[in-house]
């Protein structure tokens, strides 16, 4: 039976997603080549967005994702795309936005969105995606996720905090 659940919660998973992505909310903030600086007017643009969005903290996720353009290797993008999404983390936290509703994927130079060939396109990958993910489940407690899968006592107090998030949201998604 608990087999059989978790198989149709996991036929479903594209279901929820796509349905999930068509609801997502998006903000992106732009950077010059090598920088992490966010301008004032960004800054500003991006703390009206999110003050424009009702009941913000309660009904969204919010997933930072960082990109970067090739230039400089893949360890430099990096650590460059940590620094933007750093950035943008700091701004967004500074809003007293709780951190456990906020995640963070870093993509350096990895799954461009733009052609790198081109300086338009490098320069539309220098970017942190603000996405707002409708939360489609919650629970009290991270015990309370434990104990519907059985995981071994103890697992959720290994995991660190950005770990917890990200195990709440993906089991969000997949429940939802």
């Amino acid at each position: 039976m608990r087999a059989n659940r978790i198989f149709l919660l996991l036929a479903l998973f594209p279901f929820f997603t796509a349905a999930q992505q068509s609801e997502e909310l998006r903000k992106s903030i732009y950077f010059g080549g090598g920088s992490y600086y966010i301008d004032d007017l960004q800054i500003s643009e991006l703390a009206d967005w999110l003050d424009s969005i009702p009941n913000l903290t309660e009904k969204y996720q919010i997933q930072l994702i960082s990109h970067t353009d090739p230039i400089g290797g893949k360890e430099y993008n990096d650590w460059l795309s940590k620094m933007r999404s750093q950035a943008v983390y700091d701004i967004i936290l500074a809003k007293d936005i709780p951190e456990s509703i906020v995640h963070i994927k870093d993509w350096g130079l990895e799954n461009a969105v733009y052609s790198n060939q081109s300086y338009r396109g490098r320069m539309m990958n220098r970017r942190v995606d603000v996405l707002l993910h409708p939360i489609v489940f919650r629970t009290n407690t991270m015990s309370d996720l434990g104990q519907q899968f059985s995981l071994p006592d103890g697992f959720h107090s290994k995991l660190n905090q950005n770990q917890r998030n990200n195990w709440n949201w993906a089991i969000g998604t997949i429940i939802g």
